[in-house]
């Protein structure tokens, strides 16, 4: 199941991650928790956009029996500081088995989602190496992917659910080149590890 923090979150979703998706079979629904639920409201059928990666993970999203959420608006998780990015998930991660407690409660998602993932839509992107501007589309599909990955492929992030994510970059990207699409920039710059930062 794949929900939003608010309506707005919505047109974020088809503008920058679903670019180029030209079906018009998605809508969403207030849920009695809420927030928007988003749902296939008619057969997909066969629109070529159909089988590249950003719509693959949005029927995946929304076909999984664990609950997702995103938000670009507003982080649903407060803070201290300002986040420009937030990926949290209801997973054990051995990056914090050394701690007396194991994984801190704010790094587990909202109470009742199984995956959080918070991009700041109004955040410019760029790669910490090259410092090439990195799209929020882009961000939104990497962190989705991850999260998808890291809940329900029970990969920790350490042991593959990042390299993952951009091996699916690099997937949509070329398929992406071969039908002449633009403005959908990877955030990677050929080594997996590349982080990237805000400004």
């Amino acid at each position: 199941m794949f929900y939003l923090g608010k309506k707005k979150d919505f047109k974020v979703l088809k503008k920058h991650l679903l670019k180029f998706y030209t079906g018009n079979n998605l809508d969403i629904e207030k849920s009695d928790n809420g927030y928007y639920e988003v749902k296939i409201v008619e057969d997909i059928g066969d629109d070529i956009t159909v089988k590249f990666e950003n719509m693959e993970l949005v029927k995946k999203l929304i076909e999984s029996k664990s609950k997702f959420i995103f938000a670009s608006y507003k982080p649903l998780k407060k803070y201290k500081h300002k986040l420009m990015v937030d990926n949290l998930n209801n997973k054990p991660d051995r990056r914090y088995k050394f701690l007396k407690n194991g994984k801190p409660k704010y790094f587990y998602p909202p109470e009742g989602f199984d995956g959080y993932v918070y991009v700041n839509r109004k955040a410019k992107y760029r790669e910490k190496i090259s410092r090439k501007k990195v799209s929020i589309g882009a961000i939104i599909f990497h962190e989705l992917y991850e999260c998808y990955f890291i809940v329900d492929k029970n990969i920790e992030y350490m042991a593959g659910a990042h390299d993952m994510a951009v091996n699916k970059e690099y997937l949509l990207l070329h398929k992406l080149s071969k039908f002449n699409y633009s403005n959908f920039t990877v955030g990677s710059t050929g080594k997996i590890l590349v982080k990237r930062y805000y400004v």
